[in-house]
């Protein structure tokens, strides 16, 4: 999505959503900002996040986030990747 992001994620050992978040945000913004050469505030600061509680609701998260960008107008395949590819390629993160 050009102006947000959706992602499951299962927090491992004792990371926290939050910290986990705060990564993204920070490594991602420094890249981004770098590429376009400005400084400043990237992301907003609040999240909207949802606990999977079951199979079936998992199965929905994954549904939508895969047809979110489509619904937006945007090309097929508009998918950043998984997060080990993306760490490999910005070992900043």
């Amino acid at each position: 999505m050009p102006n947000h992001i959706h992602a499951l994620v299962e927090p491992m050992g004792n990371r926290t959503l939050g910290s986990i978040l705060q990564r993204w945000k920070g490594g991602s913004a420094r890249i981004i900002n770098k590429m376009l050469e400005r400084t400043g505030s990237l992301w907003q600061a609040e999240t909207f996040d949802h606990i999977v509680r079951s199979e079936a609701q998992l199965e929905h998260f994954r549904r939508y986030i895969a047809d979110n960008p489509a619904k937006a107008g945007l090309r097929r395949g508009f998918v950043v990747g998984r997060a080990d590819a993306i760490l490999k390629s910005s070992p900043r993160l």
